[in-house]
């Protein structure tokens, strides 16, 4: 029992010299041998009253190896430096039993290895992040699991518990480490910006994020392929499988780049207005997902055509669709939600043409609906910012006409009011770049508030105090239209002169 006790207490020492003096390596040793001792290559200590040196902890430092001397009861005999030379250390090995040893071998080798996929996958994910220029954090603690292994399935062979992933060793050597990694991106991204208030089959983030890792590597489009057919084939996959199927053996890269670029910038406009989606709204956003980039596809020509209109026209099919199956199947919350976004997406892309005071009349009634607000958690920020671009391309129109003599510059400024709508305390303000060109010399007595019924005009008149470009703005405020204890303000380019 003796022992037994002074070896836990000799093991109890070496941790704490471990954790606190940072040796590369500790041992705690047993002596096979007096004739270790009494042949000079240790202190001979064995002749006092504590007894012989019956344990050692050697502590090694690089250059340095400090020992230890311990006798049977573990009570510390005094310690010593040596040069850590082979021949010492062979000696010392042919003399001692290991009992315990710091840090374990198989767990350095685990720490080494997950630390090198950690750092190899965060230089790539941090890549991805920067070639979209999104700012995307990895939430998990990735663990290497030798236990697990790879397989052509959506989870890749992972396994996944709360904040860890634990990855299968032979995934760091293997030729697939860049698509897991492109794959994580994307399945972070994707659950990071929609938010769905429904469950659902988690199927669908799984073959989204498989998909649009194919989109991004289109080399890897067999594995993923093999990766949905070993899957349980339910239609989800099934149409997945139709896009990769569409796509050429050396398909269009840039085309296809852009589109995931403007795609995703469509789905951070989601997550900034904070939508939450029902499964039907979800659903749809899926299925046009997939015919965005089916290279067969009408939508796929229309958005490489009109590619500075994908988020609207994308975003205008996604909600016009879900207001058709809400209509069908009696959900009346769900159909006036995706009809006011529907209405507010298609005002961006010009689909209909409506009188403004009735488009205000309707967006008001169905603001009424309280899921527009549960489900939109910012509704009057995206309403407001529909609205103040929707006026300022389409409903105020702000020209002017200007000419010079010498060094006076004389500018007309015309605003049009093109709709039936009255705009409440009106104001405005001419602005031109460089500032320092022109210095205003007069103008026409300017009312700081009024209503704005159609149109008004004011002449101003400068004095030109260097030669070169003038840019002209305007920036207008008034009464918002629907939420009238708000200002909107609007910035209305006119054009360059000089």
């Amino acid at each position: 029992m003796q022992k037994r006790d002074g070896l836990k207490t000799i093991v109890h020492i070496a941790e704490k010299e471990f954790k606190e003096k940072r040796p590369r390596i500790v041992k705690v040793l047993q002596v096979k041998s007096k004739s270790l001792l009494t042949r000079g290559f240790l202190p001979d200590l064995h002749v006092r009253q504590v007894g012989p040196i019956y344990y050692l902890i050697a502590l090694d430092y690089g250059d340095t190896l400090r020992i230890i001397f311990y006798n049977r009861s573990g009570e510390y005999l005094g310690n010593n430096y040596f040069d850590p030379t082979p021949k010492f250390l062979k000696k010392l090995d042919k003399s001692t039993i290991v009992k315990h040893k710091l840090p374990r071998a198989e767990r350095k080798i685990v720490e080494d290895d997950t630390i090198l996929f950690q750092k190899r996958f965060t230089k790539l994910f941090q890549e991805i992040s920067h070639r979209f220029g999104i700012i995307l954090r990895y939430p998990r603690t990735l663990l290497i699991d030798s236990k697990l292994k790879y397989q052509q399935i959506p989870s890749l062979g992972c396994k996944k518990e709360k904040d860890k992933i634990y990855i299968p060793s032979e995934l760091q050597t293997s030729k697939n480490f860049e698509l897991f990694v492109i794959y994580e991106w994307f399945n972070i991204f994707l659950h990071d910006k929609i938010q769905i208030i429904d469950e659902i089959d988690m199927n669908i983030f799984y073959v989204l994020s498989l998909l649009l890792t194919a989109i991004y590597r289109p080399e890897y489009i067999e594995i993923i392929k093999n990766i949905y057919q070993s899957s349980a084939l339910n239609d989800t996959y099934k149409t997945a499988n139709i896009v990769l199927k569409s796509i050429p053996t050396n398909p269009p890269k840039d085309t296809l780049i852009m589109l995931l670029k403007r795609y995703l910038e469509t789905l951070q406009l989601l997550r900034q207005y904070r939508f939450y989606f029902s499964t039907i709204e979800f659903v749809e956003l899926f299925l046009h997902t997939c015919e965005l980039f089916d290279t067969n596809s009408d939508y796929y020509a229309y958005y490489t055509h009109y590619s500075d209109q994908i988020t609207e026209s994308f975003l205008f099919t996604v909600f016009s669709h879900a207001n058709e199956i809400a209509k069908k199947s009696n959900d009346t919350r769900l159909k006036y939600k995706t009809y006011l976004l529907f209405i507010l997406f298609g005002l961006q892309i010009r689909k209909f043409k409506i009188i403004f005071s009735n488009l205000i009349t309707v967006i008001k009634y169905l603001l009424s609906y309280p899921l527009v607000y549960e489900q939109v958690l910012r509704i009057e920020d995206f309403v407001s910012d529909i609205l103040s671009k929707y006026i300022a391309l389409y409903i105020i129109q702000v020209q002017e006409k200007h000419s010079s003599d010498e060094n006076v510059v004389e500018i007309v400024l015309q605003i049009d009011n093109t709709s039936d709508y009255i705009f409440q305390d009106f104001e405005y303000n001419l602005k031109w770049k460089p500032k320092t060109r022109l210095d205003l010399s007069s103008t026409q007595d300017l009312m700081k508030s009024f209503d704005l019924h159609n149109t008004l005009k004011r002449r101003y008149l400068f004095s030109q105090l260097t030669p070169g470009k003038i840019t002209l703005s305007c920036t207008i405020s008034f009464i918002n239209p629907i939420f009238q204890d708000k200002i909107m303000k609007v910035t209305i380019n006119i054009k360059k002169i000089g």
